[in-house]
């Protein structure tokens, strides 16, 4: 069993005792539930009505990107709110995923560049193959001139 599923089932289990509990207490039910709904998935205030992985996963990666950039890289926490994750996702999340890989290695540099093949050592050239430029970086390999 692998860390998503044993999150996920984490999740389900409290959020079903959770239900169970309010019942018992004869609590007011949850205005998302419809009438004849024991029990439902919600998470931040959205109702999951099928597999809660991929929502799951995309929540826990943006709190794991808050964390880095505001801790790690300089980040505020206005900065981080003013970016358009959930827009982004959206845009991405039908993209093949070798396309989404290449476009983060891509954002940040670490695609397969002279530059980087060199740090890795690959290679003691870091210029680039087509126009023999020096330090071939990332976004070098959209702006290359043809030869």
């Amino acid at each position: 069993m692998n860390s998503s599923s044993t999150a996920t089932d984490a999740l389900a289990k409290s959020s079903i005792t959770r239900a169970l509990e309010s019942a018992q207490t004869k609590t007011p039910q949850h205005a998302g539930l419809l009438p004849k709904e024991a029990v439902a998935l919600f998470v931040n205030q959205q109702k999951i009505t099928s597999d809660p992985t991929n929502r799951i996963w995309y929540l826990l990666g943006k709190r794991e990107t808050r964390r880095f950039l505001t801790s790690e890289q300089g980040w505020t926490e206005e900065r981080f709110d003013s970016m358009g994750w959930d827009w982004l996702h959206q845009a991405l999340v039908s993209k093949p995923v070798m396309l989404r890989l290449w476009l983060s290695k891509q954002h940040l540099n670490f695609c397969a560049t002279g530059l980087q093949m060199k740090r890795c050592k690959f290679t003691d050239d870091d210029q680039c193959p087509s126009c023999w430029s020096c330090r071939e970086r990332a976004r070098h390999l959209c702006e290359c001139p043809p030869l």
